[in-house]
């Protein structure tokens, strides 16, 4: 994507979604800048439906059920035709034999392989049996549609903030989406699982000229390398956090922040916080 001729950075400058894409119909793309970026975009388009038209010669075979478990067969019933071949779109999912034993193979999995199709903890997954020569059609009650945010690595975006997830229970601090005030607090929610915040990434606000105060949560223990770097307008620090060692503060962290900063610390660090934060 490109802003006056300038080609943003997926993630660190922009992010693309989409809400209502599932079905046909009116769906919406919107897209959201970061860092030094503002504003919300959204942009309507359409979902066509798929055509109901069968090829010639194609037959429709019934069935006597429309969802299988894993594992679990069945035949088409009423077809008796000499020469009739039998397929599937999606053998890794549904597979048919040759003479029209449909069998179940594995739970559904949407074309796009980040998005899951069945909630944590489902274990009677379905899978809808493929017609004959037919495109073929699968479907999950577990369907969730949601993309799977919860894996190592994965970056979230959680109250105009994002975050990247470090561990089973723990995420890093690595962006201010939106705001001029900074609030790490001491856990987020994401995919209903709690994660405690125990880190701020190298860069994570460096040259944010808007922000004037930063509020960091009990649990965090390490400041990345020029976090804060160059935040000019940065008066203000309320630190809640007793977990910080001289080590784990990364250099120049707060270098070239504005001199008349004021820190606020737990009981008995102040004199070893401002050490350490180069204040």
């Amino acid at each position: 994507m490109t802003v006056n001729g300038l080609t943003l950075a997926p993630v660190a400058e922009y992010i693309v979604g989409y809400t209502e894409n599932v079905n046909a119909g009116t769906a919406q793309v919107y897209i959201m800048g970061c860092g030094r970026y503002e504003g919300v975009k959204s942009v309507p388009f359409q979902i066509k439906k798929a055509p109901t038209t069968l090829p010639k010669g194609t037959v429709l075979a019934l069935l006597d059920k429309t969802e299988l478990d894993v594992g679990e067969s069945i035949s088409f019933r009423n077809v008796a035709l000499p020469g009739c071949e039998f397929s599937s779109d999606a053998p890794e999912i549904v597979s048919v034999s040759t003479a029209g034993a449909i069998t179940a193979a594995a739970p559904v999995q949407s074309p796009d392989a980040s998005v899951p199709t069945n909630k944590p903890g489902n274990d009677d997954p379905k899978v809808t049996p493929a017609a004959t020569k037919a495109p073929s059609k699968t479907s999950s009650k577990a369907d969730t549609g949601k993309t799977n945010t919860t894996a190592k690595g994965k970056t979230v975006v959680y109250k105009k903030a994002k975050y990247r997830i470090t561990g089973a229970a723990t995420v890093e601090f690595t962006q201010l989406v939106k705001g001029k005030t900074v609030t790490i607090p001491d856990t987020i929610t994401v995919g209903g699982k709690v994660y405690k915040v125990t880190s701020i990434a190298a860069g994570a606000c460096r040259d944010n000229t808007k922000i004037t105060k930063l509020t960091i949560g009990k649990n965090v223990k390490k400041i990345g390398k020029e976090a804060f770097m160059n935040c000019k307008k940065l008066k203000k620090i309320v630190c809640k956090s007793t977990l910080f060692k001289a080590e784990s503060i990364k250099k120049n962290a707060f270098k070239e922040i504005s001199s008349k900063v004021v820190l606020k610390t737990p009981k008995g660090k102040e004199t070893m916080y401002k050490k350490w934060f180069a204040l």
